[in-house]
């Protein structure tokens, strides 16, 4: 036998052949996967319904079933089902388990599968209130507070724990809660054995449990069971009717918008619709300790409302009929809102609500801004002009064409008419460019901790000082109105296409859009 080696280009061919079904794997894996989804980087918070009053609600993974106005209507991710009732819903449920739903009237009990037009009914042993499947059963609660089943399949009625009173009740796989008055109870399901009692508020109404733990409704409140104790969740604006619960959200409704369901994702700290739709909200400005100011004229009159972070709202004050403010702004001590109606410059106390004038002119303002504790720039007819507040004294400065204004430490940026860019001026160095890529274009912009945000043709950006990329972008929502202002928690507007007329909030992520 012959030990003459083996030519080099032999052993690389072996070693393809040997090779060639994995690579015929991987490229067959490159070809089918799925294209990259690029990140959503912003959400526009909304309310998520309706025009109309909401009779009763329901929720299972995600998708809500509303009926309102003698129709049933059902929310899926891409489409939305109808279903006539003819009548009044006083309770709904719905079980995507059994593909099952059903709904009380006055007085008739319905029920029928979700994929057929089949309609089963039974007349009502008393006024019900809450409905909930629990697999061949339907639980019910009396408006009296008698806890009954339905045994559908033999279409049956029958009491359940008579000496109970039930508020409300929920049903979590095995584990059966009750609500009543001043406590909680949790039994094994269905052979009805106490687990546990919990001491709960006498004024708590609605039970939901959100991501298995259980969550009450106490007036205007929404608490959480934390080491056996009840801690606030959240505080609404009205009284809550409704409270409802799925894996990954939890909804309610309130006394003051009662054509709107408040959505709380699982992963944020506050529901998306921040104020209640009541009223029209304007000039919206918060200070660097999260309290919000804005002005309202729900009542007919223009008032001061303020927001502090992570609370309700109340009104500060009512403003005179003489004065309707075009801008508010706060001080750098939060201890007063500073606002601007025709020529006259004015501040509100926020403890004792006093306002002053501190100054009135020839001309109408424009634009103010606020340059420390004494001096206040005044943007009149295009021209700059600082004040000296507690000395009455006037100077003109040397800039024309003067668009827009915002203070800034020691200095103010400046908009200048028909020249693209940010200039800064300072009684130091004078009139200077501080960012080159502002369009002349932009209708409205603000600084915020060294990020430019700015409005153009209905697109909002957001981009640092230093850098000529946007970091973020994205269109405005339908009924977006200004003016806009930036805090903490991102960009407040107002948005005032009726019927969801209200104070809303956007949020960018990190993530930058493709």
């Amino acid at each position: 036998m012959s030990n003459t080696p083996v030519p080099r280009r032999f052993s690389w061919g072996l070693a393809l052949l040997w090779l060639s079904p994995l690579l015929f794997l991987l490229w067959w894996f490159y070809i089918t996967s799925p294209a990259p989804q690029s990140q959503q980087s912003t959400e526009f918070s909304a309310s998520l319904l309706s025009n109309d009053p909401i009779d009763a609600l329901a929720v299972s993974k995600g998708q809500l079933l509303i009926a309102h106005q003698g129709q049933l209507e059902r929310r899926l991710p891409d489409q939305t089902l109808l279903l006539q009732t003819g009548t009044d819903v006083t309770a709904l449920t719905q079980d995507l388990v059994s593909q099952q739903i059903a709904w009380a009237s006055p007085t008739t009990l319905y029920w029928q599968p979700l994929n057929s037009s089949a309609q089963h009914s039974a007349p009502l042993p008393c006024p019900t209130d809450r409905l909930q499947f629990a697999t061949t059963r339907l639980l019910l609660r009396c408006t009296s507070g008698a806890l009954m089943q339905f045994e559908l399949a033999e279409q049956r009625f029958s009491a359940l724990l008579p000496t109970i009173k039930v508020i409300d009740l929920q049903l979590d796989a095995d584990k059966l809660w009750l609500l009543s008055s001043s406590q909680l109870q949790q039994y094994q399901w269905p052979e009805l054995i106490l687990l546990q009692q919990i001491p709960t508020p006498a004024s708590a109404t609605l039970l939901a449990l959100w991501q298995h733990q259980p969550v009450l409704a106490q007036k205007d409140m929404i608490l959480q069971l934390e080491q056996k104790q009840w801690q606030p969740l959240w505080q609404s604006e009205g009284r809550i009717q409704r409270l409802l619960a799925s894996d990954s959200a939890l909804f309610y409704q309130d006394q003051l918008a009662q054509a709107d369901i408040w959505l709380w994702p699982a992963t944020a700290d506050k529901p998306q619709l921040k104020l209640g739709t009541a009223r029209a909200e304007l000039l919206p400005v918060q200070n660097s300790q999260g309290t919000l100011a804005y002005l309202s004229r729900g009542s007919g009159a223009d008032e001061i409302w303020l927001r502090p972070k992570e609370q309700n709202p109340y009104r500060l004050t009512a403003l005179p009929a003489t004065v309707q403010p075009a801008q508010l702004a706060w001080s750098s001590d939060h201890q007063w809102l500073w606002l601007v109606h025709d020529n006259t410059l004015y501040r509100l106390s926020v403890q004792t609500q006093q306002l002053q004038a501190v100054w009135s002119g020839h001309q109408a303002i424009q634009q103010f801004a606020l340059l420390g504790d004494d001096k206040v720039l005044l943007l009149s007819e295009q021209q700059l002009s600082q004040l000296q507040w507690q000395q009455g004294q006037l100077t003109a400065l040397n800039t024309p064409g003067v668009q827009r204004i915002q203070a800034e430490d020691n200095s103010v940026l400046l908009q200048l008419s028909e020249q693209a860019g940010l200039w800064r001026w300072s009684e130091a160095a004078g009139l200077r460019l501080a960012f080159a890529d502002l369009p002349v274009q932009a209708s409205a912009w603000q600084l915020q901790q060294g990020q430019l945000w700015f409005d153009q043709d209905g697109i909002m950006h957001r981009q640092a000082l230093d850098q000529q990329n946007a970091l973020w972008s994205s269109a405005l929502p339908q009924g977006f109105s200004g003016p806009w202002s930036v805090g903490q928690d991102g960009l407040w507007y107002s948005k005032t296409n009726a019927p969801a007329t209200g104070l809303y909030q956007l949020q960018p992520t990190t993530a930058s859009a493709d």
